[in-house]
C-alpha cells in the first residue's frame, strides 16, 4: 500500500457513488439497472469552486452548510427539500444547481449494468457493484495516462456497511498500488461524494429511457471521457453487457 504525501499524491480527485442496488434476485421494474458514476475533478477546481459554489447554494436555501445534497431526497422534496414543494423555490433552487453543474469542470466515467440481461446472460453472474467498479478503475487508469498523471490517486466511495466495505476493498486489491481507496460514511458531508450522487440517477434514467426528457443528463453527456472523435460510449460510459 503507498504512503501518500503531497509529493506523490495525483492532482485529480475521484469521488464514487451509485445509483440502484446489486440485488440480481429481483428488482424495481421501474429502475431494473445498476449504475456506478466516478465524477473526477482537479483539486484545485475543487477547492477552489465546487466546495465554495455548493456551500453558498446550501446557506442560500437552508442557512446551513451541514445539509446533505441527496438525489432522492431532492426528486423527493423529502427531509430538508420539503421546501421545494413550493414551485417557486423549486425552479430557483434547480436553476442554481443545474448551474454549478454546468460550470463544474469535471470528468464522469460510468458503468451501467443492465441486471435482468446480466443475469439471463451469465449463470454464475459477478458482483454488479464490484464487476462495475472494475470497469470504471480500468478507465480511471487509462484517464490518467491521457492527462500525464503517474501519480497516485485517492478514489472515495461511500460507505455502506463494514462488511460491504470490506468485500469492496478485496475486490479491488489489485488496484491498491496505484489508488488509494477511501471510503467514508455519507454524515462526513463530502461535496464530491454528493456531487456523484445527483448524476447516478440520470445516468441509469437515460438508459431506460433514452427518449424521455431527461435534463441533468444533458449536462452530464458533455462531461464523459471521450476518444478523439468525441464518442463516449464504451470510454466513459459503459453499458453492460
Amino acid at each position: 500500500m503507498p504512503i501518500f504525501n503531497s509529493s506523490n499524491s495525483s492532482k485529480y480527485l475521484v469521488f464514487v457513488d451509485e445509483a440502484g442496488d446489486h440485488n440480481l434476485k429481483k428488482w424495481d421494474p421501474d429502475f431494473p439497472v445498476f449504475v456506478l458514476a466516478f465524477c473526477i475533478m482537479e483539486k484545485g477546481h475543487y477547492c477552489d469552486y465546487v466546495l465554495p459554489a455548493i456551500n453558498k447554494l446550501k446557506l442560500k436555501y437552508f442557512n446551513k452548510t451541514n445539509i446533505i445534497l441527496h438525489e432522492r431526497d431532492i426528486r423527493k422534496q423529502q427531509e430538508c427539500f420539503s421546501c421545494l414543494t413550493d414551485k417557486t423555490i423549486q425552479n430557483e433552487f434547480m436553476r442554481d444547481l443545474t448551474q454549478i453543474m454546468i460550470n463544474t469542470q469535471f470528468t464522469v466515467i460510468s458503468c451501467v449494468i443492465d441486471k435482468p440481461k446480466f443475469k439471463a446472460k451469465y449463470v454464475k453472474p459477478s458482483h454488479p457493484y464490484h464487476l462495475a467498479a472494475k470497469m470504471c478503475f480500468d478507465r480511471l487508469a487509462y484517464f490518467l495516462q491521457e492527462n500525464d498523471e503517474q501519480k497516485y490517486t485517492t478514489v472515495t466511495f461511500e460507505a455502506r456497511g463494514a462488511s460491504e466495505d470490506r468485500e469492496l476493498k478485496e475486490a479491488l486489491n489489485n488496484y491498491n498500488s496505484d489508488f488509494e481507496i477511501n471510503i467514508i460514511p455519507k454524515s462526513n458531508n463530502c461535496v464530491g461524494l454528493q456531487f456523484a450522487d445527483l448524476i447516478a440517477r440520470p445516468i441509469g434514467r437515460h438508459i431506460i429511457k433514452p427518449e424521455q426528457v431527461n435534463r441533468s443528463y444533458n449536462i452530464i453527456k458533455n462531461k464523459f471521457r471521450t476518444d478523439s472523435n468525441g464518442d463516449f460510449i464504451g470510454r466513459g460510459l459503459k453499458i453492460f453487457p
